[in-house]
C-alpha cells in the first residue's frame, strides 16, 4: 500500500482490506460520535504506563486524540472519558478516570477478560 497523506495509518487500512478479501470477521470502522473541545482533549495528553518500561503516549494532533505504542492510531470519542481504539479487526473501549479535582489520572481497558489500568505519568 502506498499513500501521499502523512496522517493516514496504512497498517490499519491494510488489516481491514485483508479481512474483507479473506472473508474474515470485519468490523466497520469506529466513528466519532461526539466532538470534544480542544481543552478536554488536551486533558488526556500524556504518557500512561502499560507495564514497566512500556508506555502508551497520547497526544492531540489536528483536533484528534492519537495513541502511540508500537503504532500510531486515532482514538474515537464516544462520550467524555470514553473512547474507542479501532485496530482494523476489533475495537477496544478505553475509559479515563479522574481525581476529585477533575484531572485525568489513568486510563483502563479490557484485555480479553482482564481489566488493564494504566496510570498517567505526566
Amino acid at each position: 500500500m502506498l499513500n501521499n497523506i502523512e496522517d493516514v495509518d496504512l497498517h490499519v487500512i491494510s488489516l481491514k482490506i485483508l479481512a474483507i478479501l479473506y472473508e474474515e470477521p470485519y468490523q466497520f470502522p469506529a466513528e466519532n460520535k461526539v466532538h470534544l473541545d480542544s481543552a478536554t482533549l488536551a486533558g488526556y495528553e500524556g504518557d500512561y504506563q502499560l507495564r514497566p518500561g512500556q508506555l502508551i503516549g497520547l497526544k492531540v494532533d489536528h483536533g484528534r486524540l492519537m495513541s502511540t505504542t508500537n503504532i500510531k492510531q486515532e482514538m474515537y470519542a464516544q462520550e467524555k472519558d470514553i473512547f474507542v481504539l479501532d485496530n482494523g479487526k476489533e475495537q477496544l473501549t478505553i475509559s479515563f478516570e479522574r481525581d476529585t479535582d477533575g484531572k485525568v489520572i489513568s486510563l483502563s481497558f479490557l484485555n480479553t477478560d482482564r481489566k488493564m489500568v494504566c496510570k498517567k505519568l505526566k
